[in-house]
Formats: C-alpha cells, sequence, structure tokens
C-alpha cells in the first residue's frame, strides 16, 4: 500500500482505513487510489480533520460498493447493532 500511495500527504488516514477494514484486494486499492487522487484537489484549502473524515467515508463506501467481503461483514455488524 505504501508503494501505491507514496506520493499522497494523507498515506496515514488512507492506511489506517483499509487497515482496520481489512482488505487486501488490489483491484479496490488501486480504484480507491483513483477517487482520493480525484478527491485531493477539491479538498486543498480544507481543515485537516474534515479532509480526513472526507477521505475516511470515501475509502469505506468506495469499499462498500466493490469488495462483496467488506460488504458482508458490514452487513453482518450492521444487523447486529440495528436487529
Amino acid at each position: 500500500m505504501d508503494f501505491i500511495f507514496k506520493d499522497n500527504p494523507d498515506i496515514e488516514v488512507i492506511k489506517s482505513v483499509f487497515i482496520n477494514a481489512g482488505t487486501n484486494n488490489i483491484r479496490v486499492i488501486r480504484k480507491t487510489k483513483w477517487l482520493i487522487d480525484e478527491l485531493i484537489p477539491l479538498m486543498k484549502d480544507w481543515q485537516p480533520s474534515l479532509r480526513n473524515q472526507v477521505i475516511r467515508n470515501s475509502i469505506v463506501i468506495n469499499l462498500a460498493k466493490l469488495d462483496t467481503g467488506f460488504f458482508s461483514v458490514l452487513l453482518l455488524v450492521s444487523t447486529l447493532y440495528y436487529p
């Protein structure tokens, strides 16, 4: 993951989301990189906390959309918290 996001200033935020999500699907990681690369120029003047939250949420949404393993875990967790 360090190699894919090596030039990104928000690499620590991105890595933490992928590590917590437990995904290693390279296709999903590359598509997420494209999404992050599109969002970064739009967020250049934002406060760091807001920027980090948008990046986290974008990655989670992208994972839920593209990674079937993550989506099934997300459904399981949501049924535990919201029966």
